[in-house]
């Protein structure tokens, strides 16, 4: 692809044609007195650095694992804690209803036991 473009420099305007490759980069540029000027890209890879990063992402990612391992621990003991909590609230709650009927029938019998006293010494 080609294209025009103008551009000022130090304000003086220049007419300037460029050329694109494939890649849609710029590939040369040629001014209005013909100059041509070659560009190109190039990219260029850190190892080591993409090392020490891919290093410090799966240090990071173990991390997390270890913490989510004992998050997730810690929510089964919490768990188990609550289900036996539960339980025991359960059996109290069967003692309390037991105690209640129990109760209720000892005050029957004692005013069963005063209607007949009174009913003994009044007669």
């Amino acid at each position: 692809a080609v294209g025009t473009v103008n551009v000022t420099t130090n304000n003086t305007l220049i007419n300037a044609t460029i050329e694109f490759d494939a890649s849609g980069r710029i590939s040369t540029i040629t001014d209005e007195e013909g100059n041509t000027y070659t560009t190109t890209a190039t990219t260029e890879t850190d190892n080591d650095a993409y090392d020490d990063a891919y290093n410090q992402y799966e240090y990071n990612q173990y991390v997390y694992d270890q913490k989510q391992n004992e998050i997730n621990a810690s929510i089964e003991i919490l768990q188990a804690q609550d289900k036996s909590l539960e339980l025991r609230l359960s059996t109290l709650d069967t003692q309390h209803t037991a105690i209640q009927t129990e109760l209720e029938a000892v005050k029957k019998v004692m005013s069963k036991n005063i209607d007949n006293s009174f009913k003994t010494f009044n007669a």
